[in-house]
């Protein structure tokens, strides 16, 4: 059995017109979301064994709070320049090459290949996963390679329905 946490990043900034889309930092607001996602992770014991990222600025950012939040024991974090921009099938090799000892790893990205990828994998269909939504896929296999569209959804989490469940909507 493999779980499968599929994130797209917490909101990013704009202000500053120098810096290319892969040096974008973080929010206050996409920090504020991230660390909300990664003790609601620590709260349901969503605990990634190792956590794949894009080497953008959003995205290790996003995957250095998750980390933090979700677990006080060591969570190796890769980053891979390759998924930033990467399409569904550039990404599915990625996943596919992963190491088979990891039974659970997290996957931090950038849309639109989140929600392809979100979509060619599991047993749903999503519209849109907006900045720090995440999806929680179990798979009936022993190898990575054998990664395929036959995941089950088990949670679909962003910001805003978070805020729904625990009642701190603003």
């Amino acid at each position: 059995m493999k779980t499968l946490y599929v994130v797209r990043h917490a909101k990013a900034s704009w202000d500053n017109k120098f810096l290319t889309d892969y040096e974008r930092p973080l929010t206050d607001t996409g920090i504020q979301d991230a660390n909300s996602i990664g003790e609601y992770f620590n709260t349901k014991k969503y605990i990634p064994e190792c956590v794949l990222s894009s080497s953008a600025k959003r995205t290790t950012q996003t995957a250095d709070i998750l980390i933090q939040k979700i677990s006080k024991k060591n969570i190796k974090i890769l980053t891979d320049k390759s998924l930033y921009g990467a399409s569904v099938n550039e990404t599915l090799n990625i996943l596919h090459a992963f190491d088979n000892s990891i039974n659970q790893l997290m996957i931090v990205g950038h849309n639109p290949t989140t929600t392809m990828i979100i979509n060619e994998i599991s047993d749903s269909r999503i519209d849109h996963v907006p900045t720090t939504g995440v999806a929680i896929i179990k798979f009936d296999i022993k190898k990575w390679a054998d990664l395929k569209n036959q995941g089950m959804l088990i949670e679909f989490i962003f910001p805003k329905k978070l805020c729904k469940l625990t009642g701190n909507e603003n």
